[in-house]
């Protein structure tokens, strides 16, 4: 009997178009199950649905400081601006690491935004709901580390530090139908620009994997349309986003 062994090796040179940056194919069939509360993860990693072939996939996380250096992240009194205590070490994954069915690791970190990364198993559950109800997704900014983000001018508490905020275009989608994907998917802070639409799940309990076990509730004492830690970056996505 024969065997038939059918090998797809994809190499991308240089910049990536759109088209590029969508990374899965057009499924219809059901969601795979929810793993926002990271029930199935360990104190020392993190679990997200992955794709057909690897689903779920959990990763595994390290301890580090998030008090001093690249990593010096801005206090505050507020428990939705909690310091990380574990992290993603990327150069211990391959960017092409199945995170859903249509979203990849490096489309939501990469290690010259820091190599230590922050993404939250719930903010890949709700861009999947975005992909599935508005198609093909660019994300134009993911996790940045407290470093990177000094270095592009991001505002001193953006989400995008915490591993819950992505900066979305569509390539069929407009900015509207974005914003109204994010809203249905449960987005506590969404900001529309010509370029892209910000959404942020910033009053989703923290992930314990990332958090540890301090106070990670949601908070209440904001609504995202009076939040004094707006967004406002602009100008900063176009720098990240085109810059490199």
């Amino acid at each position: 009997m024969k065997v038939l062994f059918t090998i797809i090796i994809a190499a991308h040179v240089g910049c990536a178009t759109p088209q590029d940056m969508d990374t899965g194919d057009t499924q219809f069939r059901s969601r795979l199950p929810d793993f926002s509360d990271a029930n199935e993860a360990g104190e020392a990693e993190a679990c997200y649905a992955g794709d057909s072939v690897n689903d779920p996939i959990c990763l595994p996380l390290q301890k580090r400081d998030s008090h001093s250096g690249e990593y010096r992240y801005t206090e505050a009194n507020d428990p939705r601006y909690q310091m990380p205590t574990a992290y993603l070490d990327l150069r211990a994954h391959s960017g092409d690491t199945p995170l859903s069915d249509n979203l990849q690791m490096s489309e939501l970190a990469e290690p010259h935004k820091g190599r230590w990364a922050i993404i939250q198993p719930h903010l890949i559950d709700a861009l999947q709901g975005i992909r599935d109800e508005v198609g093909p997704i660019v994300i134009g900014s993911g996790y940045r580390s407290p470093a990177y983000n000094r270095q592009v001018g991001g505002t001193a508490f953006s989400r995008h530090q915490y591993g819950d905020a992505a900066d979305i275009y569509g390539l069929h989608a407009s900015m509207y139908d974005i914003r109204n994907a994010c809203e249905a998917q449960g987005a506590s802070y969404i900001e529309v620009y010509d370029s892209h639409v910000h959404c942020d799940w910033r009053d989703v309990p923290l992930d314990q994997g990332f958090y540890g076990h301090g106070d990670t509730h949601s908070w209440h004492g904001r609504s995202r349309h009076d939040d004094t830690l707006s967004e406002n970056e602009s100008d900063t996505w176009i720098v990240e986003t085109f810059a490199w």
